[in-house]
């Protein structure tokens, strides 16, 4: 009797977790449909632990504005959305907390203006690409692989 009981506790247990599997699934995947699309992915990879930089072009293919908030990759520690500004005749680098694009508009990643700034967490080698994954206001994400490049990766 104690191993009928046991047998009905685990089948129980078993079909909550595939149940709550699914639900987690249909998050991601519907996570990962901000109406965006990501051109030109690539990271600009400096000798000595220094941040990475990362360009890209975001396009806004749905019909509402898109703010982009954030970024996020398995190789990073911490990626900031940055801007560099002109302040007083100083080139000078400042934090963005978010990026509003609007339907049918780009927003092109680029030295001298915005960027990912990027600590990694592990060794990374030009040529090869890593998933870097973006985060929108409406939480809403894209990934897309960028490609690393040297120094004069622009």
């Amino acid at each position: 009797m104690a191993k009928a009981r046991v047998f009905h506790l685990n089948k129980g247990l078993v079909s909550l977790g595939l149940f709550l599997a699914m639900c987690w699934m249909s998050t991601q995947v519907y996570a990962d449909i901000a109406p965006v699309k990501i051109d030109n992915a690539r990271l600009r990879l400096l000798a000595g632990g220094l941040p990475l930089a990362g360009y890209f072009t975001l396009t806004n293919t749905g019909d509402r504005d898109v703010r982009l908030v954030g970024a996020y990759g398995p190789a990073f520690r911490r990626i900031m959305l940055h801007q560099s500004k002109s302040v007083n005749g100083m080139e000078k680098m400042v934090m963005v907390k978010a990026i509003t694009v609007k339907p049918g508009e780009k927003v092109v990643f680029a030295p001298g203006g915005y960027h990912l700034m990027m600590w990694r967490l592990e060794p990374l080698k030009v040529d090869q690409t890593t998933p870097v994954t973006l985060k929108f206001a409406d939480g809403k994400t894209k990934t897309a692989a960028f490609r690393i490049g040297g120094p004069a990766t622009e």
